[in-house]
């Protein structure tokens, strides 16, 4: 699971850094297939530390328009 984290987590670090705005869609699609999020159950401490607020740090950078964002 880790590893899985890790690569959505470079994914859309990446896609944010370039600016591409299908890249990050596609990046946060892979958010979805997580089992901590596909169930729609209560989000642990630790899946929110370890995964939800690295992303939301990720996603505001200047090359990402905000539009991309909402």
């Amino acid at each position: 699971m880790n590893a899985e984290i890790r690569t959505l987590l470079t994914d859309i670090k990446a896609a944010a850094r370039i600016g591409h705005t299908e890249s990050l869609w596609l990046a946060l699609d892979g958010l979805l297939s997580l089992p901590e999020v596909a169930g729609n159950p209560q989000i642990s401490a630790a899946f929110m530390a370890k995964a939800i607020l690295p992303i939301g740090a990720a996603l505001p950078h200047p090359r990402l328009p905000i539009t991309a964002i909402r």
